[in-house]
């Protein structure tokens, strides 16, 4: 591990975009805590990711809540959707930027 942390000090900005990209790519169960670990140790300043959660049933209202809206007809979109609406979007943003 230290060999792994020693390494992502001498990375380039291109290398911490890289991360952040990776990260940011993973959807729903693409995504664990330990990738929130390796993002963190590109900062290489030696801030751990704090997994606390809290309470107990604060955490578990909070997962029913996350569950409630990730569900299909929960009422929030599903990651395709979203990805669409930004697409739509950034035409939408282009086509008012050239007239």
């Amino acid at each position: 591990m230290r060999q792994w942390l020693n390494r992502l000090r001498s990375w380039s900005p291109w290398h911490l975009r890289a991360a952040i990209r990776t990260h940011r790519s993973q959807k729903a169960d693409g995504r664990c805590i330990e990738d929130d670990d390796r993002l963190y140790a590109v900062l290489a300043d030696g801030v751990q990711c704090d997994r606390r959660v809290g309470s107990k049933e604060e955490m578990l209202k909070n997962c029913a809540r996350f569950i409630d809206r990730r569900c299909e007809a929960g009422g929030w979109p599903t990651y395709a959707e979203l990805e669409a609406s930004v697409v739509a979007l950034r035409r939408r943003n282009d086509e008012l930027e050239n007239h």
